[in-house]
């Protein structure tokens, strides 16, 4: 199922982020940022051990192929898609042939095409194009989609996508490095099939992401800085790693979160102790609360306050505010979840008692 409505219309910009970002927070700009500490970062919170009840399905060969990566790059079968195929049929089954279509595919931009080619010898993931459709966007109506190739004066779109991949990638490995057993990070942000397009007439979505296909808006509401676009991702991310982890969230989180919006309704005051990040849908609330959205949106939205925090307290960087998890019961209980379920149960920081 189509995951295109992980992403709110349009935001509120109510937190305390640079004036360029959106209202989600933004996680550190650095790569180095999000290098494991030498020692142990401030206090650790230990979570539970993982949870095996829903073992991940991704395949175990998770790479893109030479045939897939032609697919996206050229969306419609035809002459130029066949070109490419023979220019690029002497390459080396694999890295190179895949190297050598995007090089053909963003021939009109060099720079274009090293970020391309570097971003996917980094994290094995294909910059293609969505193919043109349209998509039913529920209450949003329905949106026409076209392909568009980030060249050209679009072309920043794709250095913030791969600042956004790379930067998630090193996050992960450094989660990796404090888990008690590293195999229990389980949260997949590489080797992904990207889809580049421009919604016509519209702004949304800005994002999507299903089955480890992830498509990007150009034009999108949200996509306005390399730190709005990593966190844009990783919440995406999220969602495709959740229907992995069998639909994690809904089995784990929805008690909490039916709960909270019995308590609260729609009172955006009432929900924002819950709140995991300050985005909000412009006249309605918070976007983990909004009606029309369900558990999954809450999930994500822990999830990309897990690594605005964990990012932070990895870079030895005191936090902007108290620990989400330190909030109420209910955020220390969805918090430790995601952390168990997604992240080896890796859990940093001060303790609750110490937060300011």
């Amino acid at each position: 199922m189509s995951r295109w409505l992980l992403v709110p219309v349009l935001a509120v910009a109510a937190c305390a982020d640079p004036p360029s970002a959106p209202s989600r927070p933004v996680a550190p700009a650095a790569r180095s940022a999000v290098s494991p500490a030498p020692s142990a970062p401030s206090a650790v919170v230990s979570a539970p051990p993982p949870s095996s009840s829903a073992p991940v399905t991704a395949p175990v060969d998770l790479r893109v192929t030479a045939d897939e990566a032609l697919v996206l790059l050229y969306p419609e079968a035809g002459e130029a898609r066949a070109a490419a195929a023979d220019r690029c049929a002497s390459s080396s089954e694999g890295g190179e042939r895949i190297a050598c279509l995007l090089n053909v595919r963003y021939a009109a931009d060099p720079e274009a095409a090293r970020l391309a080619v570097d971003l996917y010898r980094e994290t094995g993931s294909v910059a293609g194009l969505e193919p043109e459709r349209v998509m039913d966007g529920g209450y949003r109506g329905l949106i026409h989609l076209v392909p568009d190739l980030p060249v050209g004066a679009k072309r920043g779109h794709l250095a913030w996508v791969s600042t956004a991949l790379v930067r998630a990638r090193d996050f992960v490995d450094s989660v990796r490095t404090q888990a008690a057993e590293p195999d229990s990070v389980r949260f997949r942000v590489t080797h992904l099939r990207l889809r580049f397009f421009r919604s016509v007439d519209k702004r949304t979505p800005s994002a999507y992401a299903d089955d480890f296909v992830v498509g990007y808006n150009t034009v999108g509401s949200l996509n306005r800085s390399a730190g709005a676009v990593t966190d844009t991702l990783f919440h995406e991310l999220f969602h495709a790693n959740d229907a992995a982890h069998g639909d994690f969230s809904v089995r784990a989180l929805d008690d909490l979160h039916r709960a909270i919006r019995a308590r609260c309704g729609a009172k955006t005051a009432c929900l924002a102790p819950y709140a995991p990040t300050d985005t909000q849908v412009v006249g309605g609330t918070y976007y983990a609360f909004q009606p029309g959205n369900d558990v999954r949106e809450y999930g994500a939205e822990i999830a990309s306050r897990f690594f605005t925090e964990t990012a932070a307290v990895l870079a030895k960087k005191p936090l902007s505010r108290p620990p989400f998890r330190c909030g109420t019961p209910e955020n220390a209980k969805a918090f430790d979840l995601v952390a168990r379920e997604m992240f080896g149960g890796v859990v940093l920081g001060p303790a609750c008692a110490e937060s300011p």
